[in-house]
């Protein structure tokens, strides 16, 4: 699949998705972010309208050997590693400090 197909696939997918869902605000949503060099759905579409819509949005995060999860906002920012993925930028969690390795 092309960039542009997966861009306007993921246009549908986001449309179907909210007419289906009726995501309000006050609900969270856990989204991943999308990898740009495998043309997979753009999830950005999804991120934008949530936090436009005050719905919560979280993400995963690796740190050390675990997943977990944060909750992103309109200006959490994004570093683009070697292996093209976007990870968080290093940040306090409450009682806890991570850094990307």
């Amino acid at each position: 699949m092309s960039h542009d197909e997966a861009f306007l696939l993921s246009e549908k997918i986001f449309q179907h998705f909210v007419s289906y869902f009726k995501p309000e605000a006050g609900q969270k949503m856990h989204v991943f972010i999308p990898i740009d060099k495998f043309n997979e759905v753009d999830t950005q579409i999804f991120i934008r309208y949530f936090l436009a819509q005050h719905i919560r949005v979280y993400v995963p995060k690796i740190v050390a050997d675990k997943l977990i999860n944060i909750e992103i906002f309109q200006d959490t920012v994004f570093e683009t590693n070697s292996w093209g993925f976007q990870n968080l930028l290093p940040t306090k969690i409450p009682g806890k400090s991570i850094s990307i390795m």
